[in-house]
């Protein structure tokens, strides 16, 4: 958490989320830290997929992804935690961390379909104001940058909607288009899918879901033996002891209040229009 950003661009980066839904944020990981990367994204798929299903995706998540160093040092990234914390304020954890592995798949493979994430959150907060929550950041370790290698696509300012439009929503789309170490930031309201991946090469994305920590996680997180954390930021979002869960915590929990102060970071105002 080191580096350095413009002054300022937490506040724009944020403000281009609360606008449209997603923002990108260019050349966030470095060739040696996407090498790390994908040697341990290669390490999951040799060892974990099915030969026997050569198209279908291979996620894992939880405490086998969490446990590794360069995985937690890429959550934390000045630029994305940055953002993070200004969106959702320092009560946070990570609730959900895994790569998703996509293979060559053939042309007539259905997409995924669109969507938001969340779970029931959406459908019990139908036709009234729906607080954010959770944002998820897919950081892209291969190429993004032409069609047809599973794009994450995303309809701007569907976070905004009461209710899905009795429409081809399909037809309100855009491509996001990344290169491999850029990351796509997204808040789950917001209507997106991935297309298929119809070329001669995997898609390889780390995903990293950033929580209040008084929400479940999605996935079992608790890394044995704990590791050594390298910022007390990263202690927080990674140690999910109970200590560390409570509904009102107290400062000494909250190293990231800290850390906001410090870095002149104050929460945005969440837009109820």
């Amino acid at each position: 958490m080191n580096e350095v950003h413009p002054a300022g661009e937490p506040k724009s980066l944020s403000e281009q989320i609360q606008r449209d839904g997603y923002v990108v944020l260019r050349n966030l990981m470095d060739s040696q830290e996407l090498e790390h990367l994908l040697n341990h994204a290669d390490n999951f798929w040799d060892t974990l997929h099915d030969p026997q299903r050569p198209q279908s995706k291979l996620e894992v998540h939880g405490a086998a992804v969490a446990q590794i160093a360069s995985v937690r040092m890429a959550a934390c990234k000045k630029r994305l935690i940055d953002t993070v914390l200004t969106l959702l304020g320092p009560n946070i954890y990570v609730n959900y961390i895994g790569f998703t592995i996509n293979p060559p798949q053939s042309e007539d493979k259905q997409h995924m379909a669109y969507h938001q994430d969340g779970g029931r959150i959406s459908k019990e907060h139908a036709q009234f104001f729906e607080p954010r929550y959770t944002v998820k950041a897919a950081i892209w370790l291969t190429d993004g940058t032409r069609l047809g290698v599973g794009n994450f696509y995303v309809i701007p300012g569907s976070h905004r909607w009461k209710q899905k439009p009795d429409t081809k929503i399909d037809e309100l789309a855009i491509p996001v288009y990344v290169e491999p170490g850029d990351v796509i930031l997204f808040e789950r309201r917001v209507w997106h899918t991935r297309k298929t991946n119809t070329s001669n090469t995997r898609r390889k994305v780390l995903f990293v879901d950033y929580a209040p920590r008084w929400m479940e996680p999605k996935c079992q997180m608790d890394i044995t033996p704990p590791p050594t954390y390298s910022s007390p930021v990263e202690e927080q979002l990674f140690n999910n002891k109970e200590t560390w869960r409570a509904y009102a915590p107290r400062k000494i929990d909250l190293p990231a209040l800290d850390y906001m102060s410090s870095a002149g970071l104050t929460r945005s105002v969440e837009d109820e229009s």
